[in-house]
């Protein structure tokens, strides 16, 4: 079944009355001339502006390889004066928020002209070991001794030291358990376990 003025692809009925209005001799064919369009700026190329950014980042990226200063004095030092050495390292080098809480939390230990830095998380421990050397540097400075040497320590608490850490859910099961037998005997009484 053909349908009269359908030639296989869809037109508004406006154009198909237009088709049949128009005698077929007169019909001309009508070339479309593509406008040209403006070109995308820098921001559609993107892999011309990500080219661009990473040299400019390598540029403005300096490696800069710090290696322990030497200094001959060798002056004592005590708690006060590394504190105060901190807080100019601070005000100075403006470190980020973790290294300032690592650094203030709690009281350098001292052991000769060892200061051995107590931290409290892992977080806190990467930040340090990156930011060592410059943080020795500006220590050796502040304090006139060319032979201190850090470390960084997990805090411990002896007052406060906690017996066990619940870390599988067995072991916060029986934690429950022994803050509130009924858990347990609910848990026996629905033969619920823990897998």
């Amino acid at each position: 079944m053909k349908i009269e003025g359908f030639d296989g692809k869809f037109q508004s009925a406006g154009a198909v009355a237009e088709k049949e209005k128009q005698p077929a001799a007169t019909a001309s064919v009508k070339k479309i001339i593509p406008e040209e369009k403006p070109k995308p700026s820098a921001s559609f190329k993107l892999k011309e502006a990500f080219a661009a950014s990473s040299q400019a980042y390598n540029n403005k990226k300096e490696v800069i390889s710090e290696q322990r200063i030497k200094l001959d004095a060798r002056d004592t030092f005590d708690v006060a004066q590394v504190e105060k050495a901190y807080d100019d390292y601070i005000r100075v080098h403006k470190p980020s928020t973790t290294v300032v809480v690592a650094l203030k939390a709690h009281k350098p230990l001292i052991r000769g002209e060892e200061i051995c830095i107590e931290i409290d998380n892992q977080l806190q421990q990467e930040h340090l070991e990156a930011l060592k050397i410059n943080l020795q540097n500006a220590l050796m400075r502040s304090l006139n001794n060319g032979f201190i040497s850090l470390t960084l320590k997990f805090f411990e608490d002896k007052n406060n030291r906690e017996e066990k850490k619940l870390i599988t859910a067995q072991d916060k099961l029986e934690h429950f358990v022994q803050q509130n037998p009924v858990i347990g005997k609910m848990c026996e009484m629905f033969s619920l376990q823990i897998e």
